[in-house]
C-alpha cells in the first residue's frame, strides 16, 4: 500500500533584506559569503523630492540629488562584481 520513499534534505538560502547599508550574504553568482559593496545612485525619489522642494524651499531644491537618504542603494559582490540586490525607498 505505502511506497517506501526516501526523504531528501532541502537547503533553503534566504537572502537578507537589502537596506541602505552593506549586508553579509551569499553571492548568487560565485556562491561565496561576502559583505556587499554599495554604491548610491539618484532615483525617482530623488527627482520627485527635488521638484517638490522647489515649491517649498527653493534654495534647497538640489539637496535631494546629493543626499544619500533619497538615493537608491546598489549592492554588489566584491568578488565577482555582480549586482546582488537593490534597495529603493519607493519599494
Amino acid at each position: 500500500m505505502y511506497q517506501d520513499t526516501a526523504v531528501r534534505p532541502v537547503t533553503l538560502v534566504q537572502h537578507p533584506l537589502f537596506g541602505p547599508e552593506p549586508v553579509v550574504t551569499t553571492c548568487t553568482s560565485c556562491n561565496k559569503q561576502v559583505t556587499t559593496e554599495i554604491s548610491r545612485h539618484t532615483s525617482a525619489c530623488s527627482y520627485i523630492t527635488c521638484i517638490l522642494s522647489i515649491f517649498v524651499c527653493c534654495p534647497c531644491f538640489w539637496l535631494p540629488l546629493v543626499c544619500p537618504w533619497f538615493m537608491d542603494t546598489i549592492h554588489e559582490c566584491p568578488n565577482c562584481k555582480d549586482t546582488i540586490g537593490v534597495y529603493s525607498r519607493f519599494n
